[in-house]
């Protein structure tokens, strides 16, 4: 089996759902500053990071904190920094995100830097907290492969659980690595070392998708209590993290990870 790795994963905030919540809309703006020597990739994420930080700033707002579980700057083989947004979890879901005006502003000060803003309205409904016990320990993924290398990785878990991976080919187009055709859903136990690929005949095989030296790609996997599968046909990067987002946050755990793709 051979499967394009390119996991760009980016820039999302993962929520829950949760009955008879109360539903709140506010408005709130968002902002994010880059240097004038960051980065190509951090100037290209600066837009959307500012509509996260709106979306944070609005669930700080309605529902009092957020948990943030990964948040933090990588950088790839060739020094570019590849800047993520964080994954959260909160006591609360995004409902309706609607931008109502962006702008850049420069310092006053030798224009070293520029702060994107995006002002929002936000709708959010309050819901409940993750499961401190709930989490999965991922072994045998690298910072950096080369095209055509294998990827495999081992799992291990707290709970008994269903597993999900995910890899988005840029901002808005994106796949289910696992389950396929080949490797169907299964039960992971509790404290037992699952290996993947499930057989050593099938294989996932990363390969580069533009002429850059280096590729920046992350890999997403969703743990959940319940057998819950995402089964559409859509590979929008939009549909699926609202599939996510519709998981109780007591009933998920999120990882991920990124890592560049070169020529040998």
């Amino acid at each position: 089996m051979k499967k394009k790795i390119i996991f760009i994963l980016c820039c999302f905030t993962l929520l829950s759902y949760a009955e008879n919540e109360a539903v709140r809309t506010v408005q709130v703006t968002g902002e994010y500053t880059v240097l004038s020597n960051s980065s190509k990739n951090e100037w290209h994420s600066a837009p959307e990071l500012a509509h996260k930080d709106a979306q944070k700033k609005a669930l700080e707002k309605v529902c009092g904190s957020t948990i943030t579980i990964w948040d933090q700057m990588e950088i790839s083989s060739d020094k570019e920094s590849f800047n993520s947004l964080a994954i959260l979890q909160s006591f609360g879901d995004i409902v309706d995100f609607e931008v109502i005006k962006e702008w850049t502003e420069k310092s006053s000060v030798r224009d070293i830097e520029t702060t994107f803003y995006c002002k929002a309205k936000v709708t959010v409904k309050k819901g409940v907290s993750p499961d401190p016990t709930f989490y999965a320990q991922v072994s045998g993924l690298k910072k950096g492969y080369y095209n055509n290398e294998q990827l495999k990785f081992s799992i291990k878990t707290t709970i008994d659980c269903y597993l999900n991976v995910f890899l988005f080919i840029d901002e808005k187009t994106g796949y289910k690595l696992y389950p396929n055709q080949l490797e169907q859903t299964i039960l992971l136990n509790a404290n037992t070392l699952f290996s993947f690929p499930t057989r050593e005949e099938w294989e996932y095989t990363i390969t580069k998708d533009t002429n850059e030296e280096f590729e920046a790609n992350r890999l997403l996997f969703v743990f959940t209590k319940d057998n819950m599968q995402y089964i559409s046909e859509s590979n929008s990067r939009q549909d699926i993290m609202q599939w996510i987002a519709k998981i109780k946050n007591d009933t998920k755990y999120i990882y991920s990870c990124a890592f560049d793709i070169r020529e040998r």
